[in-house]
């Protein structure tokens, strides 16, 4: 993939509450911003290590789907190679 389809990939989400799934243990959930050449930018952002934590991905992103995000990164800026799925927060379904 490009650089410019890596960007035009992402344009429907920006200024959207989105979850960045990443090959990392950690998991993103914050409004996006801005788009840049191999990174993003979420701004009002939860960043979660799953590596300290015992909650499953799930379970953190249907709370943030139920009680909002609770934000703990005014701004953070995430490396692409890193995504591996990205989804509209009011997209996740209940289970």
């Amino acid at each position: 993939m490009t650089v410019k389809e890596n960007k035009e990939s992402f344009q429907e989400y920006l200024k959207k509450e989105i979850v960045l799934d990443t090959k990392t243990p950690f998991l993103y959930i914050g409004t996006l911003t801005e788009i840049h050449e191999g990174s993003l930018t979420l701004e009002n952002a939860e960043v979660l290590d799953q590596s300290e934590n015992t909650k499953s991905r799930d379970l953190y992103i249907l709370e943030a789907l139920k009680h909002g995000i609770k934000v703990n990164r005014n701004k953070v800026r995430i490396f692409t190679r890193e995504v591996v799925s990205v989804s509209l927060l009011t997209e996740v379904k209940e289970y």
